[in-house]
């Protein structure tokens, strides 16, 4: 079978860019309101069986990607020099910023980045932004992180090679564009420990605010400062809770809502970027940061291009150490470079206990004090293979 049916039932990320590539159509992506993720749903009558969706699938193709965080050329910790940017991004405001700059230079046409919307099922869309619409943005929390699922690879027939676009995606989304070549295409990539179902954010709203309103009420994940607050807004309050002590960062960490194809991921800081962004969980920068910083890795040469060419939008904080950065994120890389490969039992019996209590719904049930347990218990089960 020449198509990615059986990816779809056992191995699929969500990323999205099968459907994107498939020209007969036969692929789309459906939001599933029991799982809170989108399915990738084939037609079969449509598809012809041509085989490009296999070709690009990176759940297909993955490398094996043995070095911690990937080649590089600069390690940096980064902040946008625009105050407001900087503040309401999730971290320092670097990415934004050197969106915003490049369209506004004409480095690049057209931007693709996931953010905020009412309009959706998750208050979350992939946006597409030219010179004229980023300026019109008036709040850039909008596009801090969407800590959901989606398949933004579904734009990829969309792109025209005569224009140059700037795609922001997580590392499998990253390594699908990669996997077609778009030479016209800077790729920034934001390091991810793995998909999260919105039923984690349903629970947080609910926790926040009682009676959430996803037509009155605004979600956000981050922003406001670094770590950042976990926020329901509308026009008259705002319900709050610190990023790290949040319900949802706690429910998140227990791995119970994550994606199960995302399980065999290895990748943590996109690998195949031009230029990868993450937080630097540094434990000076946690005492003393509020504001925000970003760590950036440049790898590419078109990386290091397109951050020579906004540069007067962002200062350099520090250069990075290699091993520095591993600390900082040091479970997520734990298990997508050591304990995907070896499998060992204690791990992959939590994650059998993980899938059970999300599938049956049981979930609902916890309190965050045993999603703070079950964290613990992953964590500790991980850093045995440091």
């Amino acid at each position: 079978m020449n198509n990615v049916k059986n990816v779809i039932r056992k191995k699929c990320v969500g990323c999205g860019c099968c459907i994107g590539i498939c020209k007969q159509k036969a692929l789309e992506k459906e939001f599933d309101k029991k799982t809170g993720f989108y399915n990738i749903v084939l037609n079969k009558e449509r598809c012809n069986e041509c085989g490009f969706c296999r070709k690009i699938c990176p759940a297909l193709k993955r490398s094996s990607k043995l070095d911690y965080i990937g080649s590089y050329k600069k390690l940096l910790l980064m902040h946008s020099n625009d105050s407001v940017i900087r503040e309401k991004a999730t971290s320092g405001g670097v990415v934004f910023s050197v969106i915003k700059k490049a369209l506004e230079k004409q480095v690049v046409d057209y931007a693709y980045i996931l953010g905020w919307s009412s309009e959706s099922d998750m208050q979350t869309k992939l946006w597409l932004m030219d010179k004229e619409t980023i300026e019109d943005i008036d709040d850039n929390r909008k596009f801090s992180s969407r800590y959901v699922s989606y398949p933004i690879g579904e734009v990829i027939g969309e792109i025209d090679p005569d224009k140059k676009y700037v795609i922001v995606g997580l590392p499998c989304q990253i390594e699908g564009f990669r996997n077609i070549n778009l030479e016209n295409v800077f790729l920034i990539g934001i390091a991810c420990s793995g998909a999260v179902s919105y039923k984690a954010s349903e629970m947080a709203q609910q926790h926040l605010k009682d009676t959430f309103d996803p037509q009155k009420d605004s979600y956000f994940y981050r922003g406001d400062g670094w770590p950042g607050f976990n926020e329901v807004v509308n026009d008259e309050n705002k319900f709050r809770e610190d990023h790290l002590m949040s319900f949802f960062n706690t429910v998140f960490s227990s791995k119970v809502f994550t994606k199960k194809g995302c399980m065999n991921c290895n990748d943590q800081l996109a690998e195949m970027a031009d230029v990868s962004c993450f937080d630097y969980w540094n434990q000076m920068e946690l005492k003393n940061e509020k504001i925000g910083k970003t760590g950036v890795i440049v790898r590419s040469e078109k990386g290091m291009q397109l951050m020579n060419s906004v540069d007067e939008v962002i200062s350099t904080d520090a250069l990075l150490e290699k091993e520095e950065i591993i600390k900082t994120q040091i479970i997520p890389i734990t298990y997508k470079k050591k304990v995907v490969n070896k499998k060992p039992f204690i791990v992959k019996l939590y994650y059998v206990f993980a899938r059970i209590v999300f599938r049956t719904g049981i979930y609902k049930y916890f309190s965050k004090k045993t999603y703070k347990k079950m964290t613990k218990i992953y964590n500790r089960a991980v850093l045995k293979y440091k």
